[in-house]
């Protein structure tokens, strides 16, 4: 395998992105007409109907950042903290 292909270590992340954000797009889409009772009474909801899929796609990035900078060995030796809970 030559140095430009990924291998399936590599690739396996990017799959799993393809795979999960339709998902949280089609089940979070347009909150408001979905939940009305309970989303319906947020007016940013109702006036920006894709806010929702959008912000969960995001903090699932940004939780993924978190844990890979301050959890992984290989990081470590930037930071002078490490977690020792998030370690594997």
């Amino acid at each position: 395998m030559g140095k430009d292909q990924l291998s399936r270590q590599e690739a396996t992340p990017y799959l799993l992105l393809l795979r999960d954000r339709p998902i949280i797009g089609g089940l979070f889409a347009d909150p408001a007409a979905t939940w009305p009772d309970s989303l319906g009474r947020i007016p940013y909801l109702v006036d920006r109907p894709y806010f929702l899929p959008c912000f969960i796609a995001a903090m699932a990035a940004f939780i993924a950042f978190v844990i890979g900078t301050f959890g992984l060995k290989e990081v470590g030796f930037f930071f002078d903290v490490q977690v020792n809970f998030l370690l594997i």
